[in-house]
């Protein structure tokens, strides 16, 4: 792994950088690895822990909120204020189970995924903002009853990170 990705480095690039996000080529706007605060807006944000393979996490760190769909998530927002539940299917690392928790304390979030690693750190970003609604279930759900075997990818770039969170 590259020396920018070991904790210490990627942590200064990321405190030197992230405020000079909006004038930073894509290019150079790395993986992170650790933690981050995502601000939602209205005084509203999650706490966020990744690692350098999430996509996701990197979308977020560098861009914000209005990195990642934000137009469903804006929209998902005005939902989540009035929901008493909602079910994420797919929900990877869980960020709309984060969103819909954060704008709306007492909805019950039941969160599926079926992949080891991203509900791993579903929980994990559960647990570290302290959010009890949310239950993250190790399941994939569909319209069919049965069994189904899931292959997760490993990042060439990244083959000594235990946790893969490509999400393919």
């Amino acid at each position: 792994m590259l020396f920018i990705y070991r904790p210490f480095f990627n942590s200064v690039y990321q405190k030197t950088l992230r405020p000079f996000s909006f004038i930073i080529p894509k290019k150079m706007k790395i993986g992170i690895q650790g933690k981050f605060t995502i601000s939602l807006g209205d005084g509203k944000k999650i706490n966020w822990n990744t690692n350098p393979t999430s996509y996701l996490s990197r979308l977020l760190f560098w861009d914000g909120v209005t990195g990642f769909e934000y137009e469903c998530v804006r929209i998902f927002i005005e939902l989540s204020k009035e929901s008493k539940v909602f079910f994420d299917i797919g929900a990877n690392m869980g960020y709309y189970s984060m969103v819909a928790t954060a704008y709306n304390p007492s909805i019950k979030v039941f969160g599926f995924e079926p992949l080891p690693s991203a509900r791993k750190y579903f929980q994990l970003i559960a647990d570290e903002n302290n959010f009890k609604n949310i239950s993250v279930n190790e399941l994939a759900l569909s319209d069919k009853k049965g069994n189904a075997t899931f292959y997760a990818i490993k990042n060439p770039k990244f083959k000594e990170i235990e946790d893969q969170l490509a999400g393919d």
